[in-house]
């Protein structure tokens, strides 16, 4: 591998460390003071879906919704919160004028406290900009909007799994507020065309194949430490435990398979581990030139069942560190795509408004977009190919991402899995770009007849939902992993209720729950 131009040493991967940053330091420090309010942004700064591919502007509300249980805070009240964190929230936007690319970092000891706060700085710049739309002090917006994207792109050359997580985080929290933000009236083109600039300089799949470098990396090493002491402490901290106990498999474990591990498995294992990585690594190179998270997750996927078909039984012992070490990325790498896609999107949309600024109405396809207002079309990284989008006969644009399945599926923000509440672009069969919906709630909802009595005596359970669902002209799905022909049949009396209340009870006594959809009649069954 070596000879092929792998490179297995953390100092050769490393980039150049940075000197001590004293910005990083003035931002960390106005993060830990902004933890100490008592109010919490977070409850406050994520976008609002009501309804698949439908979404509501935080700024257009009579109060600022909050969402986990936290009621709603005034306007007033959000200005006084602003107000009062206004010296901290200036520091922080001073330490992002020119974000650093990477950190004094010592990746034989990395600590991620300073990483995971950036994360809360995040959603208070969100919740700022947010209370600045509300007040159409566009450039106010402009700014925070330039400083949370900086926040992203800080220490983007760091090469661990944690930063580049977490930069994706602040990422997903930045596009709660240019969605937003775009939904403001007034906004002028050379401010959209910055906004587009700064969406544009954030990249995160390119330097994913380095950080699984700098991964194996740090595994190699490992490998070295425990041929050397053993594999009870490495166990030890992939547990996160320092006090496990005795018992028999700790036993074996001490006194059996590390002693065998040390002397005829440790080169087997690593050799193994190699293997397993260098596929992992070959796949994701590749996905960095045909951007489609399609082929990619096939490729890993096989590499995922191939490494976990080797682990069963006695090889488990055999490859004992290479199982420790070799976490399931899969999901990681999945957000990341899925994140670079929301990016595209983002980019995209900021075009079409700057095109429908220019000319008066929106262009007939994305490539009339380019080379004026973008370099080329953006590619949706679901299936590598451009973003779909087309006008739609309201006038409205109809912009999306083939969605997960790389399937398309004509622009359908409809759930992909019914039981499972739309909480964002990829919850739906497409990634639709959404559309705003009114500013308030629906109060009101239509009538639903009263059932005088609903009798079912031993009744199948399936049965009694199809039955149900009709009345209440529901159209149900059901979560693969409920087994309905397992639970017991249906004997119950109810009187003076609704359909749809009797479904809901009967389902709870029965440990399932009802996943509604608003502004449609799709309703999801699964498992508490």
């Amino acid at each position: 591998m070596t000879a092929q131009g792998e490179r297995f040493g953390i100092d050769e991967l490393a980039p150049p460390p940075k000197t001590n940053d004293s910005n990083v330091g003035e931002l960390i420090a106005a993060a830990n003071r902004l933890r100490c309010h008592a109010f919490n942004p977070a409850y406050f700064s994520s976008l609002d879906f009501i309804a698949p591919g439908q979404a509501r502007a935080p700024w257009l509300g009579t109060n600022l919704a909050g969402e986990r249980g936290q009621g709603p805070a005034t306007w007033a009240q959000v200005a006084q919160e602003m107000e009062s964190a206004r010296d901290d929230l200036d520091a922080i936007h001073a330490a992002l004028k020119n974000p650093a690319a990477s950190s004094v970092i010592n990746y034989r000891n990395f600590g991620a406290a300073n990483v995971l706060a950036m994360r809360g700085v995040a959603q208070w710049l969100v919740c700022e900009a947010i209370e600045q739309m509300h007040r159409n002090d566009l450039s106010a917006a402009q700014d925070t909007l330039r400083a949370v994207t900086a926040l992203a792109r800080l220490h983007r050359d760091d090469l661990t799994v944690v930063n580049q997580m977490i930069r994706v985080a602040i990422a997903g929290l930045a596009f709660d507020a240019i969605w937003p933000a775009l939904q403001v009236p007034g906004w002028t083109e050379p401010q959209l065309e910055e906004l587009q600039s700064q969406w544009q300089q954030l990249e995160f799949f390119r330097i994913v194949p380095s950080t699984m470098e700098m991964e194996r990396a740090s595994v190699v090493e490992l490998f070295d430490r425990s041929r050397t002491s053993g594999l009870k402490q490495t166990r030890r901290s992939f547990a996160f435990t320092t006090s496990p106990g005795w018992n028999i498999q700790t036993l074996a474990e001490d006194y059996v398979i590390d002693p065998l591990w040390r002397v005829a498995w440790s080169e087997q294992d690593e050799l193994f581990y190699l293997e397993t990585m260098q596929r992992v690594l070959e796949a994701l190179r590749s996905g960095s030139q045909h951007k489609s998270w399609a082929r990619l997750s096939a490729e890993l996927t096989e590499a995922k069942d191939r490494f976990e078909r080797t682990l069963k039984a006695l090889d488990s012992f055999r490859f004992s560190l290479s199982g420790m070490a070799s976490p399931n990325f899969i999901k990681v790498f999945e957000t990341v795509m899925r994140q670079e896609t929301q990016r595209s999107l983002i980019i995209a949309a900021i075009a079409l408004q700057r095109y429908r600024l220019r000319y008066g109405k929106l262009p007939p396809d994305l490539a009339s977009l380019a080379p004026e207002f973008l370099p080329a079309v953006p590619v949706d990284y679901m299936n590598g190919q451009p973003l779909h989008y087309r006008v739609e006969p309201d006038g409205s644009l109809r912009l999306y991402s083939v969605g997960l399945d790389g399937k398309d599926d004509g622009g359908n923000p409809e759930c992909a899995a019914a039981w499972k509440a739309y909480s964002g672009l990829f919850d739906g069969r497409d990634a639709v770009w959404p559309r705003l919906a009114s500013s308030e709630k629906q109060t009101t909802r239509p009538e639903l007849e009263i059932l005088p009595l609903v009798l079912f005596r031993d009744a199948p359970l399936p049965d009694v939902i199809r039955t149900l669902a009709r009345q209440a002209d529901l159209r149900v799905r059901i979560d693969p992993k409920v087994e309905m022909e397992s639970l017991p049949p249906v004997t119950i009396r109810l009187e003076n209720m609704t359909a749809l209340g009797v479904l809901e009870t009967i389902l709870k006594s029965n440990r399932l729950v009802l996943v509604k959809h608003a502004g449609t009649n799709l309703v999801g069954i699964t498992t508490k």
